[in-house]
């Protein structure tokens, strides 16, 4: 039996786990398994003990010999616990278990329970899943415990054997911990031996390299960092670099045991950080340590203050824009305005910007000038007529469109005009910023300034990711509002709609606000930085200067925590949106760097010091106090020697004995590491002058010296008034720092927007002319593709039949409706899975006005839920056209329905035209529209152009090339008739459609002889060349010249499309300029590979040539629209596939079709309703409950409708032969329900009571026997007000209608 000496770790003076402090998550959750892996541990708890192991042949201090008996004495006594046999998981799950249960009978240990019952107890309070370092120190803490009573008495011998043997110590320490943490009992069986190889002994092995694995199980205290015993001065150089030790480690796995604060990084290797970002530790090391300087920084003395206004006054003076240009700009604007009120009507020219206020640099030759056009509807004419009549009094006028606005720049005497048009929002912000401009004579010098600033820092480019020209006078207002020097103008006058236009006027002042802030100018600077650089919180705050309270940022979908400078007219714009991640560290860099050269005392030789920080926390240096110790005595040796050897201070009573201690200080600094390293390594310790004479420094001699704050405040108070300087130079701003090279566009560094690869159009090579052979192969695959993917004439009547089937159900709501098909379906171009486009207008309203066209959208797909062939309903409401779509029959077949869209119908009508003109328009046609689809580029939801823009193109360049294959059929004039002119929706939709007489009057007929497969290299050729792009001409088929895109005043950079009728509609629009680049490169790879042959033969042509895999150029671009299904319209958050999806989860989804349960809740619902009055046809029931026969027969023909009622025989007012007209076989079913119908009506192609007759000719619905409820009304008389006559509702020319709940007979 074993003795309370030998049993208790601390009578053996065995420094155990108890003894130290546990972080929260330390060791595996499991304790090893195998014998060698438990030896393994132990080893490893003799580490953390002080025990070291041996390593390449050193001992540590210890005799080798003794540590591998140690070890063979641990194995011997863990191989006697084990006797009853090795414990796998199984069994040790099984003993906790045990444990648990044991645990729940006693709260309190006793003093004679064993360690794993204790152990047991103490688990059952705390989590189930407790590491097994916290059950060590448990255990021994409890084992302690309860043997204190037996070492009291003992006490006198232990002191007599407190000399055991090292063995003896290990063996006993083995079985406390084999006992207690690994969980066995006595009798269990000796397990076999395993090989010595394993990953826990190579990792020990490695580990007992660094002393610091201890690290990994406990707290990591200052004594388990014995890597600083070695090297004690990389304990100094990593506070120096703001670097900590951690407390804690996270987890057995982690191995990081330092943290870096100015990278914000954990890591285990000093040297290896320093190396790798050493660049970016640096920026960043100053970046945080001139943050805490401003804070500590002395207060300003009257000559600093004064100093800095001399500052302000002779900066602005140097830099802001001469007389000369301000009075050549006031004549150019002179000029400008006097052309424009002669020549045009209710026209005037305005200037803003930065030279009309004031605030320019004198190298800004750019002057901002606006044409103002009342009328908006001639605005474009009118400004394309004004620079026509500009042109001619300058003599150079540029056209410029590749911007944000089109405008033109017209160069006169060394200055650079941008006209624009209609800009009210920049002349807005600028009259804004005049107006506070003159509240104030300080707020002027500050904004020049501040500009000056950020052109010296590189900050004001904000097309290369930096800030924007008005927002640095933008930034300065809001500053001096929250110094109160100048007002809100926005919060002094009341605005209940909050309209940016209407503020206050600042001549109105006088009496209702007094600017109590009377700082200087200079302070005034000096708290701007400040606040920008410290106090300003861009987590939580924008910038605004249209309210004085917090602009809070949760407002905004802002997420960037970079600065935020809100637009004042534009709430929604953010000035710095392009500023990206690299180039706001580098803005913030710039700003404390800026605070702190100008609250620093400088002289002529620079700075007094270059950071103030608090001394390294005496903690860290627990384990080598004399390090800290002798950078303490090293650093105010420094500062002696400094008040002592320069010039620039006055201590006389410090410098009237330098003889006799400076040569000591410096032969003490001399003979300390710590001065001799840190001076090379870290830069922070500066060079003191030579000799004993005070002289002035060297340059920048103290530019990285750390102070204290104490030695920051008594530098300031005995430095002489004459001796300060203070200068403005970029190296004082920047620190030899250059701003990033960061793309807008991409988002990648090292190139800018105007240089980015995704943005330029690459240089495409000449081919060689293609062989007879590939053009051969080319004719018959573009006759191939013609046939296989052109719309039969089965497949139109098709289409028919489903228009004829949707007309006739929503007739039951709506009884004077038309819908007409138009797109793809009627056009020549569709193909057979084209989608249907219909439109649906009123017969007693035929254009539409006075509709409300979202709210009767609403109405349409709320009816058509109750249509059976129906699937996947969604309006769009906030498109420019407004639309149902949906999916329609058993092949789910994508309709959209679309409200008076007689545009619509009319290009439908022209393209058609087109296609019948010669036999080679629609072959290329469906090429081009396999491209498209082959390689994911024609799709217009998704970020690309739509089928119809494709036709358009092909088109286009069928009318351009040499010479033209179709002609201009908007231009085209028959001689009898002349030129006519034909109205709908506003625009003339005039085009020659006498196609039998169209040779007379375009006799290039039949002149172009080339093949098909010549015609479709030369189109592909045509798009993909950059003279197309760059000429900045519009796709335009309905005239001949070239078009440019300033003549539309449009900007895109991209493909722009004009559509034939509505000429300011660009179809190109929604393309981004990835996009763009990816479908100008998708004719480059497709026309390289339609010139080449095929390698074999047995490849059919199409599979070959419309490859996905020798196609594409990489996946189509996605950075537009929503992230869920990849459609732009619409965010994720407003996705209606998301929402439908959700709403299909929360409804339980009935039927392996995916339509929801209302089939079964109205089935039940009849069920409950046995004495129904009337028969309920429109709901079908369960699928799954039908006879499969009937589905088929109904799919056979589709021109059933799958929802008709069924007919009653011997039924009241049901015509003779009213059986269905398309039925197949006898509707009559076997057991009818008894029914109740003496009211029911008949609707359809008959007459019904009380309905005029339908128009001649109608294709109506059939007849069919509905209850009274679901019979059309009659035609009530429109109330007083409405024009409207017919079966519209008046409900629907409310503007916030929404459809009233359905009842449920419908």
């Amino acid at each position: 039996m074993e003795s309370a000496d030998d049993s208790n770790p601390s009578h053996l003076g065995v420094r155990t786990v108890a003894d130290i402090e546990v972080g929260a998550v330390t060791t595996p959750s499991s304790p090893p398994a195998t014998e060698l892996d438990r030896v393994n541990f132990q080893k490893l708890l003799l580490q953390m003990n002080g025990v070291s192991l041996a390593s390449k042949g050193e001992t540590s201090g210890k005799d080798s010999s003794q540590i591998l008996k140690t070890s063979d004495i641990n194995m011997k006594a863990q191989d006697k616990v084990t006797e009853a046999g090795p414990t796998t998981s199984q069994d040790q799950e099984k003993q906790k278990k045990k444990k648990k249960k044991s645990g729940k009978k006693s709260n309190k240990p006793s003093p004679t329970d064993s360690p794993q019952k204790i152990l047991s107890e103490k688990e059952t309070k705390k989590e189930q899943h407790t590491t097994v370092a916290q059950n060590i120190s448990q255990t021994l803490k409890a084992t302690t415990g309860s043997t204190s009573k037996l070492e009291k008495k003992e006490q006198p011998t232990v002191a007599k054997a407190s000399q055991p043997s090292k063995a003896s110590q290990q063996t006993a320490q083995s079985k406390v911990l084999s006992e207690a943490s690994l969980g066995r009992t006595k009798g269990q069986v000796k397990p076999k031996e395993q090989p010595r190889q394993s990953s826990t002994e190579q990792f020990l092995s490695k580990i007992s390299k660094e002393p610091t694995f201890a690290n990994e199980f406990v707290e990591n205290d200052s004594e388990s960092l014995e890597i600083f015993k070695k090297q004690p001065l990389l304990l100094l150089k990593a506070a120096m670099n703001l670097i900590k030790p951690k407390k804690k480690i996270s987890s057995f796995q982690d191995l990081n045991l330092f943290y870096c604060i100015p990278c914000d990084r954990e890591f285990s290797d000093l040297d290896k950080h320093f190396e790798k970002a050493k660049e970016g530790h640096i920026f960043r090391w100053k970046c945080e340590m001139r943050r805490r300087t401003i804070d500590l920084l002395p207060d300003l003395s009257t000559k600093h203050l004064s100093l800095l206004d001399d500052l302000v006054l002779t900066t602005v003076e140097k830099c802001k824009t001469p007389q000369e240009d301000l009075q050549i700009a006031h004549i150019i604007w002179h000029t400008l305005d006097t052309l424009a009120k002669a020549k045009f009507k209710d026209c005037s020219v305005r200037w803003f910007g930065s030279h009309a206020n004031e605030i320019a640099l004198s190298d800004n030759k750019l002057l901002n000038m606006d044409l103002l056009v009342s009328n908006k509807e001639e605005a474009a004419s009118t400004f394309l007529n004004y620079i026509a009549a500009v042109e001619e009094v300058y003599s150079k006028v540029e056209r410029v469109v590749a911007t944000n606005f089109a405008h033109a720049n017209i160069f006169h005497e060394g200055l650079v005009v941008q006209l624009s048009l209609n800009n009210n929002g920049a002349y807005n912000t600028a009259k804004l910023i005049r107006d506070y401009i003159s509240i104030d004579n300080r707020v002027k010098p500050l904004c020049i300034f501040f500009r000056y600033w950020g052109k010296m820092c590189g900050l004001d480019q904000g097309e290369n990711g930096s800030w924007q020209g008005h927002a640095f006078p933008i930034m300065v207002i809001h500053f001096l509002q929250q110094r109160q020097v100048l007002p809100v103008l926005h919060d002094m006058l009341d605005n209940p709609d909050g309209t940016p236009e209407v503020y206050l006027d600042p001549r109105e002042l006088q009496g209702r606000w007094y600017g109590r802030n009377k700082e200087s100018v200079g302070n005034l600077l000096f708290k701007l930085f400040r606040y920008y650089a410290i106090e300003h919180d861009v987590e939580k705050h924008v910038v605004s200067i249209t309210q004085f309270k917090p602009f809070l940022r949760q407002s905004t979908k802002w997420n960037a925590k970079r600065i935020a400078v809100i637009d004042p007219f534009q709430p929604k714009h953010n000035i710095s949106r392009y500023i990206s991640a690299n180039m706001y560290d580098y803005v913030h860099f710039c700003l404390v760097t800026t605070t702190c050269s100008l609250g620093i005392p400088r002289s002529e030789a620079g700075p007094l010091f270059g950071f103030i920080g608090p001394r390294p926390e005496p903690s860290l240096f627990d384990q080598t106090p004399s390090v800290l110790k002798e950078y303490l005595s090293v650093s105010e040796k420094i500062y002696e020697l400094i008040l002592r050897l320069d010039n620039s201070y006055d201590v006389p009573d410090l410098q009237s004995d330098n003889e006799e201690n400076v040569q000591s200080l410096r032969e003490e600094l001399n003979s300390s590491r710590v001065y001799r390293e840190l001076y090379f390594a870290l830069r922070v310790v500066p060079r003191t002058p030579e000799g004993f004479i005070p002289v002035a420094p060297s340059k920048n001699a103290y530019l990285h010296w750390w102070v204290t704050p104490y030695q920051a405040n008594s530098l300031s108070g005995h430095f002489l008034v004459s001796a300060q300087r203070l200068t403005l130079t970029k190296e004082m701003c920047v620190d030899n720092e250059s701003p990033p090279v960061v793309c807008t566009s991409c988002h990648r560094c090292g190139h800018l927007r105007e240089k980015c690869p995704d943005e330029i159009i690459p240089n495409m090579n000449p081919l060689p002319p293609p062989s007879k052979d590939v053009l051969s192969l080319l004719n018959h695959l573009c006759i191939e593709i013609f046939k296989t993917r052109c719309a039969e004439d089965s497949g139109i009547r098709d289409r028919m039949e489903i228009r004829d089937d949707l007309l006739m159900w929503l007739r039951q709501f709506y009884r004077d409706i038309d819908l007409h098909l138009f797109g793809s379906s009627l056009n020549g171009f569709g193909g057979k899975s084209s989608d249907i486009d219909m439109c649906l207008t009123f017969q007693s309203n035929a254009n539409g006005e006075g509709l409300n066209f979202p709210t009767l959208v609403e109405e349409i797909q709320h009816y058509l839920k109750g249509h059976k062939n129906v699937y996947q309903l969604v309006a769009i409401t906030t498109a420019k056209v407004p639309i149902v779509k949906f999916a329609y029959g058993r092949n789910r077949i994508q309709v959209d329905i679309s409200l008076y869209n007689r545009l619509g119908i009319m290009n439908t009508q022209l393209l058609h035209a087109y296609s019948i003109i010669d036999a080679r328009v629609r072959p290329l046609v469906y090429m081009m529209k396999s491209l498209a689809k082959t390689t994911g580029i024609g799709d217009a939801s998704r970020g690309s152009l739509s089928s119809y823009a494709y036709s358009l193109m092909s088109l286009y360049f069928l009318q351009q090339v040499s010479p033209p294959v179709i002609p201009v059929l908007q231009e085209l004039v028959d001689p009898d008739v002349g030129m006519k002119v034909e109205t709908v929706d506003g625009a003339n939709v005039y085009f020659y459609k006498n196609h039998e007489k169209l040779d007379n009057v375009w006799p290039h007929r039949n002149t172009n002889q080339s093949s098909l497969g010549e015609l479709w290299l030369q189109l592909l050729e045509f798009y993909s060349s950059k003279d197309f792009h760059n000429s900045q001409r519009v796709v335009c088929i309905r005239k001949k010249d070239p078009l440019y895109k300033f003549d539309k005043l449009w900007t895109s950079t991209n493909i722009c499309i004009e559509d034939p009728f509505d000429l300011n509609h660009n179809l190109g629009s929604g393309l981004s300029k990835r996009m763009n680049i990816f479908i100008v490169k998708t004719f480059q790879k497709a026309i390289k590979h339609f010139s080449s042959m095929p390698r074999n033969d047995s490849i059919p042509l199409e599979k070959y040539y419309f490859s996905e895999s020798a196609l594409s150029v990489g996946k189509p671009p996605s950075d537009r629209g929503c992230h869920f299904c990849r459609s732009i319209g619409h965010v994720q958050n407003d996705c209606p596939k998301r929402l439908m999806m959700h709403q299909r989860l929360q409804q339980r989804p009935n039927g392996r079709d995916g339509r929801d349960n209302r089939d079964g809740r109205a089935q039940r619902g009849n069920a409950q309703r046995p004495n129904q009055p009337y028969e309920n046809f429109n709901r079908g029931g369960n699928r799954r409950d039908r006879d499969p026969r009937e589905s088929t027969n109904r799919n056979r023909d589709p021109g059933r409708i799958s929802n008709m009622p069924m007919m009653i025989p011997n039924a009241p007012n049901v015509p003779a032969g009213g059986i269905h007209q398309n039925a197949g076989k006898s509707t009559v079913p076997q057991n009818p329900r008894p029914v109740n119908l003496q009211n029911h009506v008949v609707v359809g192609s008959m007459k019904p009571p009380g309905f005029p007759a339908l128009p001649p000719g109608m294709y109506g619905p059939p007849p069919r026997l509905v209850a009274p409820q679901m019979a059309p009304q009659v035609v009530q008389p429109m109330p007083p007000g409405y024009s409207i006559q017919g079966g519209v509702p008046p409900y629907l020319l409310a503007p916030g209608y929404r459809p009233p709940i359905r009842p449920p007979w419908q």
